[in-house]
């Protein structure tokens, strides 16, 4: 074997535009294949340190065309024994996780992101803790101990993995929470969570009014949850969903609308989203890209033993067994694949930056990709995959008698018509066929996406730069008025810049948590501040703006006036409606003068 590679180096020396041709083929196909792998790996692959996904639903409310999320009572009552569930957890809806400000045991100051759950949210997922323990049934009410949860990111990166960190308190605003315990890597529900709290505990501490009466009002209107539902055996989820609605419209506070439901979707999917099918589609597509590759670096040497015709009819005449130039062939494509699989291995870590670079930020465990031992591991599969594939058609063709007969090979005319014609055929026709499939795939996506591009958002996103506030110096900036100071002066800063038109601030950029946003119910004028008449009028999204908003994000106002210097504290509130709940509310009239009454008063 030694001898037959080093004639097959000899040989593609001495032919080195083939060579060279064959070696980025099965680079570019090999490469790409390996950084897909590497992600689909990583992102769909790894353990989600879920038990039984398959039997978990993740639900929220649903009103007309529009998406809700479940108060802290509603999960309460659909908690209750079911024929349905067999657990059912709470966990905060696209708003959460919220960044938050925290102090560490050493009195450090970091910053990170916080999540509600029930105490029933880690057992219903089947996971457990890598270091301590979860919360147990009875830490999630208003007068429980503050205790939490941590991640293992934040604990490697933040507590140094210390392994006693259980029983030590984080400081949370003015609030010290005890550290129960860390949950494994791989549990990351909901993404990018570094602490879990319990649900009522962090109700109760942003309630002012904490009597009885005051917090039950806060669990029936607070709408900010989605629960996560483990299915009974046996159930479908149209009928976990028909009970579930059932029991959620019995509800004191529910709406009364004719098409409310409750709507789910299963576990998986509602973390990895589209980015789940995308990512086998792609996976797919590169894999016939490596097929392809195979099909023409195989072309290339049917087509060079079509030359070669004399040569191995000779080799055969002078007594070199079928063996003997199969082994040659093995050896020939074997150089040909290593050497691939080489350059393809530097491809696929370029590539992968680069797909990673692209990519929403918004794929599970995109960000933590990397070519490793696995993606390794496949890549050398793919290679041995590869080098059968290219060997397979050049070594029957060599086995395949060629005496038919040797006065024919050894002639000087057309040596390639009576050898492998009909096999370099079959092999123009397949990719042909593959390229064909791949090109139609490419026009249709791009097609979608040329659509999708043209799609009127309401607002133009071009040449507009965002930026995040969130995470604001507290200690720098302690009080309301400070930091509304450190705003102002950043916005007329930023709108003084000479590449800069205007500048604003929203409290959440459109779209940052899909189709939910911040909601409030709703009174217009007139109308009497009753259970009935909040629930007569739709729950609306509503955003806080400055003064420039609607100007920085291209934005036409129907009538009336943007928000301005005027509508400052102590000013008479001003709201800007859209066209749409103009017409719900005021069919047929103007909103311009119109008074409206929100949920915070």
């Amino acid at each position: 074997m030694r001898g037959d590679l080093r004639l097959a180096v000899r040989r593609f020396a001495n032919e080195p535009a083939l060579a060279i041709a064959a070696i980025l083929t099965l680079a570019l196909g090999i490469g790409a294949c390996t950084a897909m792998f590497s992600i689909v790996e990583a992102v769909l692959l790894k353990s989600m340190d879920v038990a039984q996904p398959q039997r978990l639903v993740v639900m929220w409310p649903h009103v007309g065309d529009a998406a809700g999320e479940f108060t802290y009572s509603a999960y309460k009552s659909l908690s209750q024994p079911s024929s349905s569930f067999e657990h059912v957890a709470l966990t905060g809806s696209a708003n959460w996780p919220i960044p938050t400000d925290i102090i560490l045991p050493d009195g450090q100051r970091v910053r990170g992101t916080q999540c509600a759950v029930s105490d029933t949210f880690f057992e219903a997922l089947g996971a457990r803790a890598l270091v301590g323990r979860t919360f147990q049934a009875g830490e999630d009410h208003p007068g429980a101990p503050l205790a939490l949860v941590v991640s293992a990111a934040f604990w490697r990166a933040r507590l140094g993995g210390d392994p006693t960190i259980v029983g030590q308190t984080l400081t949370i605003g003015s609030d010290r929470w005890r550290i129960l315990g860390v949950m494994p890597p791989e549990f990351f529900y909901p993404v990018g969570a570094d602490l879990w709290t319990p649900v009522a505990t962090v109700l109760a501490l942003t309630a002012a009014d904490r009597t009885p009466v005051g917090l039950q009002d806060l669990f029936d209107s607070v709408g900010a949850f989605h629960i996560v539902a483990r299915l009974k055996p046996g159930v479908s989820v149209a009928q976990a969903l028909t009970e579930a609605t059932g029991r959620w419209k019995r509800l004191p506070h529910a709406p009364t609308d004719a098409d409310a439901r409750v709507a789910a979707t299963p576990f998986v999917d509602h973390v990895f989203g589209n980015a789940r099918r995308a990512l086998w589609v792609l996976m797919g597509a590169v894999c016939l890209v490596l097929v392809l590759a195979c099909a023409n670096v195989a072309g290339l040497l049917v087509a060079r033993n079509a030359l070669r015709a004399r040569e191995l009819a000779l080799r055969r005449a002078l007594g070199a067994s079928a063996w003997t130039s199969a082994r040659q062939q093995l050896a020939e494509a074997g150089v040909l694949a290593a050497a691939g699989s080489l350059l393809g291995t530097a491809i696929a870590t370029v590539s992968l930056r680069a797909l990673i670079a692209v990519s929403p930020t918004t794929v599970v465990r995109l960000s933590e990709t990397r070519v490793d031992s696995v993606a390794l591991a496949v890549c050398l599969l793919i290679t041995a995959a590869v080098t059968f594939g290219v060997t397979l058609v050049p070594a029957l063709q060599s086995i395949r008698p060629t005496i038919a007969g040797p006065r024919h090979a050894l002639s000087e005319r057309d040596p390639g018509r009576s050898i492998g014609a009909d096999t370099r055929r079959l092999l123009v026709v397949a990719q042909v066929a593959i390229t064909v499939t791949l090109l139609t795939a490419s026009a249709l996506t791009w097609q979608s996406f040329r659509r999708l591009a043209a799609l009127d958002l309401g607002f133009d996103p071009s040449n507009v730069l965002a930026l995040d506030l969130s995470r604001l110096d507290q200690s720098r900036y302690p009080t309301p008025k400070a930091r509304q100071q450190a705003v102002d002066g950043l916005i007329e800063s930023l709108a003084r810049l000479p590449a800069a038109r205007s500048a604003a601030v929203v409290l959440d950029r459109p779209f940052a948590h899909g189709v939910i946003g911040w909601d409030s119910g709703l009174l217009r004028d007139g109308q009497q501040d009753l259970d009935a008449a909040w629930l007569a009028n739709p729950v609306v999204n509503f955003e806080a703006v400055t003064p420039g908003y609607f100007e920085t994000m291209g934005i036409r106002l129907r009538a009336g006036r943007d928000f301005s210097s005027i509508d400052r504290p102590g000013a008479p509130r001003a709201a800007i409606v859209s066209e749409n709940l103009s017409a719900r509310l005021w069919p047929g009239e103007s909103p311009i003068g119109k008074r409206l009454l929100d949920s915070f008063g």
